[in-house]
């Protein structure tokens, strides 16, 4: 379960994707270059897909192991939920606001790239074949 190498894949990728968010916050890259804020949110989507298809096919958590088709939805699913919740949090914390002119661009490009995060994903958990899916 611990020992695939998918699983510790993922917690490198956790701690770029923590050690890239305390670079960005502490050198204000996310209020001072856009393009930060995209690779973040990317890499997210792209470890809460690989998580999720983690935890569905290679934990053991799971005994009744989803087929082909519904590994993509699952790391599609996964990566849409979490940025949407993620988006939902901001705005409730006030950390976006409505009233901002760029919102809905930033919040829309935001969750685009989630989602592509999580088709990447998907796209790696197939290839290598974790497990043939």
């Amino acid at each position: 379960m611990y020992k695939t190498p998918l699983f510790w894949q993922i917690f490198s990728l956790l701690v770029v994707v923590a050690l890239f968010h305390l670079t960005s916050t502490y050198f204000y890259w996310y209020w001072g270059m856009f393009w930060s804020h995209m690779v973040s949110h990317f890499l997210s989507g792209l470890l809460v897909a690989l998580a999720a298809l983690w935890f569905y096919f290679l934990s053991g958590y799971i005994k009744h192991v989803p087929g082909r088709g519904s590994a993509f939805l699952i790391a599609l699913f996964a990566s849409a939920l979490v940025g949407l919740l993620w988006e939902v949090f901001q705005l409730e914390s006030s950390i976006t606001f409505f009233a901002s002119p760029t919102y809905f661009f930033d919040t829309g490009a935001a969750f685009l790239m989630d989602v592509a995060g999580g088709l990447i994903g998907y796209a790696y958990f197939s290839y290598k074949g974790f497990p043939r899916v």
